[in-house]
């Protein structure tokens, strides 16, 4: 924070501190229901449900006809696996006759050029991840743009996707922590790989 002195006067720069930035949300990545995992580079997930089943035992006379145990029901989809790239070029046009904010005779360098720019992907992926997690809770994938990559789990899987809670968090309330009710509505619900529903009540750039 640069502070000029003029006489009795003292000027201080707070471009620093007025500069605006996205919000990036991290609630449900705090929530520690989610790990990050390396499966590979292929471009299809394969992905098998097995279901088991508990025998019935019917009461038979000694040597009388015997009972066999069932098997167990596998189904087995192929997923498309959305990619996300996010791209960005630099020439020296990007930074021609440019300054550096808050500068007044500092020309604007190629490397801030480029730290501005990688910490712009670097929170576009946050959020990008966060309305993956967002997706994963509601039992659908997320791939905007990509239909081909557009699952509802419950479908596939042929699983009930009936809406089995709903709950509203008020960030306003101070007095409840909202992690406590997000956990409770979603290990209820990812029992049954069903479907929860949150109203959030927060600032509208949350999501």
């Amino acid at each position: 924070m640069a502070v000029t002195t003029n006489g009795e006067f003292n000027i201080i720069d707070f471009t620093a501190l007025t500069e605006l930035f996205p919000r990036i949300p991290t609630l449900l990545g705090s929530l520690g229901l989610f790990d990050e995992s390396f499966f590979g580079t292929s471009t299809i997930a394969q992905v098998e449900r097995v279901e088991d089943q508990i025998d019935s035992i019917n009461a038979q006379a000694r040597n009388g006809d015997r009972q066999f145990a069932g098997r167990e029901s596998v189904i087995q989809r192929n997923f498309n696996i959305p990619f996300f790239p996010l791209d960005a070029k630099f020439s020296a046009q990007d930074i021609q006759d440019l300054k550096e904010y808050g500068k007044t005779d500092t020309p604007m360098s190629m490397q801030s050029r480029m730290d501005r720019t990688r910490s712009r992907i670097a929170k576009s992926h946050a959020v990008l991840r966060e309305k993956a997690r967002y997706a994963a809770l509601k039992g659908t994938s997320y791939a905007p743009g990509y239909t081909q990559a557009q699952y509802t789990y419950a479908d596939e899987f042929g699983v009930s996707g009936d809406v089995l809670a709903t709950t509203t968090v008020d960030f306003a309330d101070t007095a409840t922590d909202p992690r406590t009710t997000l956990s409770k509505i979603v290990e209820i619900t990812s029992k049954n790989m069903l479907v929860i529903t949150v109203t959030l009540i927060s600032n509208r750039y949350l999501w």
